[in-house]
């Protein structure tokens, strides 16, 4: 099937084929297809324009090792687009879901979407972390029956996620966070120190003072 795809669209002439995850194609390996011999025979006389798309480690992991789908394309990297381009990326899919949803989003609502997800969501690149967000978000908003994605909602759907607790601080959590030495004592026996900066890096991050995407800080307890 995927070889009379590949020759029917050869055959047209005017087709630029574009294959997301191309690296699930291009292995058997991790429950994969490799399908490059296929694609040799189609693409031999490079007549059908061919875009793979592959995450950075996903090329590295299943698509690097095949030298002979490496002979197949020319590599070409693509850096993260900077925030303000993002922005522009949310604005575009806001004002398309509100002519087909009614769901609107703030200026606001977009910029803490970019910001938060920068800060927490590392295991994803930009545009795509903050798109996946601002589509669960709207769907929340469905379910709710809003009208419009706020911040409140943002932190919801990322807490949920991420299991990092977000936005406004309870009264429980206020008390937590002003005894934690104490809750850390009862299951660690002195090291004075180590949890004083523990704990005041906890604080510091629950408080949003420091926003970076760099972990709270590493520690490493020693001593019997």
């Amino acid at each position: 099937n995927f070889e009379a795809v590949l020759a029917e669209a050869k055959l047209a002439g005017n087709v630029i084929l574009v294959i997301d995850q191309i690296d699930r194609i291009a292995t058997a390996q991790d429950e994969r297809i490799d399908l490059s011999e296929v694609i040799t025979t189609i693409l031999k006389d490079s007549s059908l324009p061919v875009i793979g798309i592959a995450t950075p480690d996903d090329f590295s992991q299943y698509i690097r090792p095949n030298a002979l789908f490496l002979k197949l394309f020319d590599k070409i990297d693509l850096d993260q687009p900077q925030d303000r381009e993002v922005l522009q990326i949310l604005i575009s899919k806001s004002l398309q879901n509100l002519r087909q949803k009614g769901t609107s989003a703030t200026f606001s609502s977009l910029v803490e979407i970019i910001d938060k997800t920068n800060q927490y969501v590392l295991d994803k690149k930009q545009p795509e972390k903050s798109l996946i967000l601002l589509e669960d978000c709207i769907s929340e908003a469905k379910v709710k029956r809003l009208s419009q994605i706020d911040t409140r909602l943002i932190d919801e759907i990322l807490k949920i996620q991420t299991k990092i607790p977000l936005g406004e601080i309870s009264k429980p959590e206020g008390e937590k966070l002003k005894k934690l030495e104490d809750l850390l004592h009862k299951r660690i026996i002195g090291q004075n120190e180590a949890i004083d900066q523990l704990a005041q890096a906890m604080r510091r991050a629950r408080a949003e003072i420091d926003r970076s995407p760099r972990p709270i800080g590493s520690f490493l307890f020693l001593g019997p």
